[in-house]
């Protein structure tokens, strides 16, 4: 009804996704755990950057969601950003691949309901793990509705090719 409503006030609709990482209660936690970053090599001791969630009923270590910032010296946890959350494994491509599809097939499934548009939370630390990836979901929905706007969180260091590469809001919707 909201939606509905704000479309007929002529407001547009966009919401967030956050494809870098997830709740410990996200049901793609059980059915795709192999889609998560697990604690690696498996007898690390785990640590204030790690988490552990029971999948299947055995307790699983995975990393933290989002603690490490793109600006922030190697190593160095900045922020209480992602705390309690899991992190997907965007290093892996056929990860990816399958996050990919994921991905779009969600935010298709939210255009259809009438949202206008995305912004990906962390878009500017996903372009330097995965160059080019949250352009493949961009692409992914715009083949099936093409007039969907897409923005990414920007870092005022470093924006990343997602944000430079394509228009802005104000320019593509003006």
């Amino acid at each position: 009804q909201l939606i509905q409503e704000a479309m007929a006030k002529g407001f547009r609709i966009l919401i967030p996704f956050v494809p870098n990482h997830a709740s410990p209660q996200n049901h793609w936690l059980q059915e795709k755990t192999h889609l998560f970053k697990k604690l690696d090599p498996p007898g690390e001791v785990p640590s204030e950057k790690t988490v552990t969630v029971a999948v299947k009923g055995q307790p699983v270590t995975f990393w933290r969601g989002n603690v490490y910032h793109s600006w922030a010296p190697q190593g160095e946890i900045r922020g209480g950003f992602g705390s309690g959350t899991v992190q997907f494994d965007l290093c892996d491509p056929a990860k990816r691949k399958e996050l990919v599809a994921l991905w779009t097939a969600v935010l298709n499934s939210w255009v259809q309901r009438g949202i206008d548009g995305f912004y990906a939370d962390t878009g500017h630390s996903l372009n330097r793990i995965a160059p080019g990836w949250l352009e493949q979901i961009q692409r992914g929905v715009r083949a099936n509705h093409p007039g969907t706007v897409f923005g990414a969180e920007a870092h005022w260091q470093q924006a990343g090719g997602f944000i430079r590469r394509g228009a802005s809001f104000a320019q593509e919707h003006a």
